[in-house]
């Protein structure tokens, strides 16, 4: 395992919400993890003589200060103006629903709120050969800045629960004045007690996406998303040791391809593509999101979120529905894929069917080391549900009609009319 995050300390308590910490020092991250601020006594230390002092004033202790909040740029889109929705490519894909990989995401907020671009992530006291530093976002730099607290010894051997990650981001976010609360979904019901797990232990390959989008020259113009893209890189390659010559990298920054919404899609496509048994997947995406009106009914909150690519104005938006069946449905059962998405209404970006909010509950029942279940997303399977029975009946209908042969063209007729409909969007 690389060095690049230099020493962290080992031998916590992984698994508890409010175990012990670190000393960490100031804001700044100047101070080294474990260090304490109390003299040393060298050899056999003697008692002073008094000695007749004058009397003065005592100054007083300097206390230690939080570093204020640094500046924030909302990474909604919706804040310049409405942008179009790219054609549905969702019609070309597998979209049953029935999820046979594993498929895991951490958002940086819930649906209906905003991620923060940060101007200086100083104050989350990531170290400094752990990323680019500067601007990043609020998401990124939180799940990093967890990690740091943990040891990064303890993370890759799976000793860190998806419960206390998920509090201990959120608290660091209160602590830096961010209202968004993390989210977690997945493919399978799961509960709060799991490992977080990016690679498992003895995987037979590895890929991994980055998409970083600043939107450079734009009235959308973002700081700190390549900086994330750039941050996760080096995590997931020292931390986990994904091989860096399975990893694509999409930034508006004139050196990488550039993230469009063709470039996106052609991404996402690589990363599943021949995806076995035994794969470990994983993207990221840090840049602007948004929500569009939901055409199929599958959302509660009626919107469909939304990744804003660099040519968000003419391609137009990439929605959930496309996301999930580019990336999530193609992953075969001993396969894994796990996000982490960085933007705004991120809560169910991948379309997931199960889904757990890290709320005041959750916190509780984590800090009492009891499991929380994941929720049924119940518009999610309605949807796949009536997809499946319209090809069962279409496909029933076939076999009054003319036998085996007629029952297989009525099915291929009705699975071209769902992914007609989808396509329509």
């Amino acid at each position: 395992m690389s060095q690049a995050y230099g020493g962290y300390p080992m031998g916590m308590n992984y698994g508890s919400v409010y175990g012990s910490m670190p000393i960490v020092g100031d804001a700044t991250g100047s101070q080294p993890v474990g260090s304490r601020v109390v003299g040393t006594v060298v050899g056999d230390a003697q008692p002073m003589p008094m000695m007749p002092m004058p009397m003065m004033t005592m100054p007083m202790m300097p206390m230690q200060q939080q570093q204020p909040a640094p500046a924030q740029a909302s990474r909604n889109v919706a804040l310049m103006g409405d942008a179009p929705v790219g054609e549905s490519i969702a019609g070309n894909s597998n979209t049953t629903g029935d999820l046979k990989g594993k498929v895991t995401m951490i958002s940086g907020c819930k649906d209906e709120q905003t991620s923060a671009d940060v101007s200086n992530t100083a104050a989350f006291g990531i170290p400094a050969n752990a990323g680019p530093g500067g601007a990043g976002g609020a998401c990124t730099n939180a799940l990093l800045k967890v990690v740091h607290q943990q040891g990064i010894g303890g993370v890759s051997k799976s000793q860190l629960s998806y419960g206390t990650l998920l509090v201990k981001m959120k608290q660091v976010l209160q602590q830096g004045q961010y209202s968004q609360i993390p989210q977690l979904s997945s493919g399978q019901k799961m509960t709060t007690r799991e490992p977080w797990v990016l690679k498992s232990p003895g995987s037979r390959r590895n890929k991994a996406l980055f998409i970083g989008i600043n939107y450079p020259g734009t009235k959308a113009a973002l700081s700190g998303c390549h900086n994330d893209a750039i941050a996760m890189r080096t995590h997931v390659t020292d931390v986990w040791g994904f091989n860096p010559n399975n990893m694509k990298m999409l930034m508006d920054d004139g050196k990488h391809t550039k993230p469009t919404r063709a470039n996106i899609i052609a991404a996402m496509r690589w990363l599943v593509e021949g995806v076995q048994p035994g794969d470990s997947l994983f993207i990221h995406y840090s840049g602007h999101g948004s929500r569009v009106k939901d055409l199929n009914g599958d959302e509660e909150s009626g919107f469909d979120s939304t990744m804003c690519p660099c040519d968000y104005e003419s391609a137009g938006q990439i929605i959930d529905d496309d996301i999930f069946a580019l990336v999530a449905a193609p992953i075969p059962k001993g396969a894994e894929l796990f996000a982490l998405m960085d933007c705004c209404h991120s809560g169910t970006i991948l379309d997931l069917p199960h889904n757990l909010t890290c709320d005041k509950a959750m916190e509780v029942a984590v800090s009492q080391g009891l499991p929380v279940e994941s929720k049924k997303n119940i518009r999610y399977f309605k949807k796949h549900k009536g997809k499946l029975l319209a090809i069962a009946a279409a496909g029933g209908v076939g076999m009054l009609a003319g036998g085996p042969l007629g029952c297989l063209a009525a099915m291929c007729c009705a699975a071209g009319a769902a992914g007609a409909h989808s396509k329509l969007k």
